[in-house]
């Protein structure tokens, strides 16, 4: 129906953007500081490499189609059988706390704060953990 289809339509246009932000926190959050820089360039390049591909196959599929009603429908499914595909392997696969224990990057260390001697502070940005009981910033 067509209330249906707009409804749906509004749904994925706004969940896009949320879904951008969260996949650079999920790629952030995974990787060390060092690879941090390169792993959310690589992210960045699969996440935009549909805006390269998805004009030419939609119109592929929209002119080779009886109609342009039934191209632009076969091009709606085939974007949303990929979107509802990828999601239920990504909740099948993706499993942080999993990975970050298996990469090494989770840690059980105290707080920086507590191994601080009284009236010291860590520097903004600092790294838990990354100073030596006794010395200031």
């Amino acid at each position: 129906s067509p209330v249906l289809s707009i409804v749906l339509m509004v749904f994925g246009f706004g969940t896009a953007p949320a879904l951008f932000a969260i996949t650079y926190l999920v790629v952030a959050e995974l990787t060390t500081i060092g690879q941090r820089g390169a792993n959310l360039s690589i992210a960045n390049a699969v996440l935009t490499t549909g805006g390269v591909f998805a004009p030419a196959v939609s119109g592929f599929l929209i002119g080779g189609a009886a109609t342009p009603a039934e191209g632009y429908r076969a091009a709606f499914a085939l974007a949303g059988g990929l979107l509802l595909t990828f999601g239920v392997l990504a909740l099948i696969f993706v499993n942080q706390q999993r990975d970050r224990r298996r990469l090494g990057l989770d840690t059980t260390a105290v707080p920086a704060a507590a191994s601080l001697p009284t009236g010291s502070a860590a520097p903004v940005g600092a790294e838990p953990g990354s100073l030596e009981a006794g010395t200031r910033a």
